[in-house]
């Protein structure tokens, strides 16, 4: 697998992009380097409570599709953010066990600990106690320290994307506009200021959003209901990503309709969408992703990214493919 210079650098020194200062940097390296590659990146700022910085290449309200991902990344966590978009009872049961028994623990602790050394604690103060706890909790989940390993979690989404733009011609291009959303993990809140923006654009021009595409060997293809109502939008992502699936044996094509599908990404609030993830796949369990969130997100299958750039490049019209894009990874 040949991975793009531009690509090989972020995998190396660009996968932590979560606090501001962390992100201009990419920003400013990325729009640097694409432009040494003779591609055009702009930063779209959106206000509000959490300013969000998209960054993008070429027109979102005049292009024939919209290819994603989401940049930001996600604070380290002591358990693993697991989904199993199949099987909503597994992933229920996971955050019961994994999330809410530790919360549990935690707060009765505390409690403990009042009532421990405050005989006479007033029943206000103790709920204001735990309460704390929790907020305190979630707010490490979601604000806490950066994770520094991202590789499927949305490291691999951005690279694709970055992999496409470059195998991808200047003339085919023009009618394409690809995104990199920011605040993804604090609740689609990029893609959701980027679809309010360019809503009336949103309605009639389909977009493919790739996030965690690195682990795994089973590929879904994830379209919404209107999506799947395009029949030739539909069939060319199949013929694309079936001619290039069949040159890997060991990888898996599968494509599902959202309202079987539960994956929460970037692609839920648009009209015309589909997501684009890899998944490992188990017995009972189904379809699933771990390590999102930890220490062991490492796992950067390069033949996946080479499916999906190449199969995405056709599908866009571009067939001649460069053997060697850059330094074997």
């Amino acid at each position: 697998m040949y991975l793009h210079p531009v690509s090989q650098k972020i995998l190396a020194d660009y996968q932590v992009r979560k606090s501001r200062k962390q992100k201009l940097d990419f920003e400013h390296w990325l729009i640097r380097s694409l432009a040494n590659e003779g591609v055009e990146m702009w930063t779209e700022e959106h206000s509000g409570l959490f300013k969000s910085r998209n960054l993008i290449v070429g027109d979102p309200d005049n292009c024939d599709y919209i290819l994603s991902a989401h940049y930001d990344t996600a604070p380290v966590l002591p358990f693993p953010n697991f989904i199993a978009p199949r099987n909503l009872l597994i992933t229920i049961l996971y955050q019961l066990v994994v999330v809410m028994v530790p919360l549990s623990l935690l707060i009765a602790g505390l409690s403990f600990l009042l009532s421990h050394f405050f005989s006479e604690i007033h029943p206000l103060t103790f709920f204001l106690s735990n309460l704390f706890l929790l907020f305190l909790v979630l707010g490490l989940m979601l604000f806490g320290p950066a994770n520094k390993h991202t590789a499927n979690d949305n490291t691999s989404g951005v690279i694709s994307v970055i992999e496409t733009i470059l195998a991808v011609s200047s003339v085919k291009r023009e009618r394409i506009c690809f995104v990199l959303f920011d605040l993804e993990e604090a609740g689609l809140l990029g893609s959701a200021a980027f679809r309010k923006k360019h809503n009336s654009s949103m309605k009639t021009t389909p977009l493919i959003n790739l996030d965690c595409v690195s682990d795994g060997d089973h590929l879904l293809v994830i379209l919404n209901r209107k999506a799947s109502q395009l029949p030739e939008f539909k069939q060319r992502l199949m013929d694309s990503f079936q001619a290039h699936v069949q040159e890997m044996p060991d990888k898996i094509l599968r494509f599902e309709k959202a309202e079987r599908i539960f994956y929460p990404s970037d692609q839920m609030g648009f009209p015309l969408s589909a997501a684009i993830a890899v998944f490992k796949k188990k017995p009972l369990i189904g379809y699933y992703i771990d390590r999102l969130h930890t220490r062991h997100d490492v796992i950067f299958n390069e033949h996946n990214i080479q499916i999906i750039s190449s199969a995405l490049a056709s599908f866009f019209g571009c067939d001649n493919l460069p053997e060697n894009k850059g330094t074997d990874v």
